[in-house]
């Protein structure tokens, strides 16, 4: 080779290195996996709060790190739907995976998912073979438990409603809401001279019944423990409460839009957030299994400033200052 061709031939190596290294592809795939159907372009408050996350730890989401979010079109045929989904993602050896809520962490166990998984806003992940403990989940799964906070959701009633004395509890025991939790509650209402009554609910149908229960024994107050099935009929639920002048306490700050009294659980953005340091640590090579579940710990107080008026309730002053949002 004369002179003039190896020189050629160098410079070209030279030039042509950096230009491998500026590769559009990203340093790492993580995968969203919602439980319920996401908006047509995929966004939504707990995608933006773990991208949220992923960005303050230092990742530029969309470039070296990119996020494919998935989820069910619609709400039939959501178990099938949601395992091929999860299949999809391990197909695909995504690094990690978020999967948010019981059907969609369920989805990922089925699939037989060998890669990590983060889940987020876990109901009984022990009682459903999600993790073997919460503090040593296991193989591959590991991540946030949704928590009600019972205990401290009975405190806030018994403040707002002094004289009260019986509670209606409507629960979907089938995905979670079990003994355990049962038990729990019954434990921390006994301690504040309340008696429970359990209105057990597995499909649509079961409101109406519900609705006869209560109107044939009478409770100062309806508690509504979360989940897809009581979350798609807020509204009925809701309705329901205001022709019987009934305070509802719930979890989630949906309900209190609808017109529930309070609402009192888990901030969703914060626990979703959260889960980005799950993810982090992953993609740095910490191991699942090392990983203990750990519970939210930002929760959000919803008041009803007007539902509180129309049912005559007096609310404390210093609940009112400490809450997050009063709604008037």
């Amino acid at each position: 080779m004369d002179r003039r061709a190896f020189i050629t031939v160098v410079a070209g190596s030279i030039l042509a290195a950096p230009l491998a290294a500026q590769s559009d592809e990203p340093t790492y795939r993580v995968g969203y996996l919602a439980s319920f159907p996401l908006p047509p372009d995929g966004r939504s408050p707990t995608v933006e709060a773990v991208e949220h996350g992923l960005r303050d730890l230092g990742y530029a989401v969309g470039s070296d790190l990119v996020m494919e979010k998935k989820s069910p079109f619609g709400w039939s045929q959501q178990e099938e739907s949601l395992l091929a989904l999860a299949s999809d993602f391990i197909a695909k050896r995504v690094d990690v995976v978020v999967a948010a809520w019981n059907p969609a962490i369920m989805a990922m166990k089925r699939a037989g998912a060998m890669i990590p998984v983060v889940m987020v806003g876990a109901v009984d992940p022990v009682g459903h073979g999600f993790v073997t403990s919460l503090s040593r989940p296991g193989f591959n799964v590991t991540g946030l438990i949704w928590d009600i906070g019972v205990s401290r959701q009975l405190e806030l009633l018994k403040e707002v409603l002094p004289a009260l004395s019986r509670v209606a509890v409507i629960r979907e025991s089938a995905v979670g809401w079990g003994s355990m939790y049962w038990n729990e509650a019954e434990g921390a209402a006994s301690k504040r001279g309340v008696r429970l009554m359990s209105i057990d609910v597995k499909d649509v149908q079961d409101f109406e019944a519900a609705f006869r229960v209560l109107t044939q024994t009478p409770v100062d107050a309806l508690v509504l423990w979360d989940s897809q099935l009581v979350w798609r009929n807020a509204g009925h639920i809701m309705a329901f409460a205001r022709e019987k002048r009934l305070a509802v306490l719930a979890s989630r700050k949906l309900y209190a839009e609808h017109g529930a009294l309070i609402s009192y659980g888990v901030d969703e953005r914060a626990l979703f957030k959260q889960a980005a340091i799950y993810v982090h640590k992953i993609l740095k090579g910490t191991k699942p299994t090392d990983l203990p579940v750990e519970r939210p710990v930002t929760f959000e107080l919803v008041i009803n400033g007007i539902t509180a008026k129309s049912l005559g309730v007096s609310i404390p002053p210093s609940l009112l200052q400490w809450a997050d949002v009063v709604i008037d």
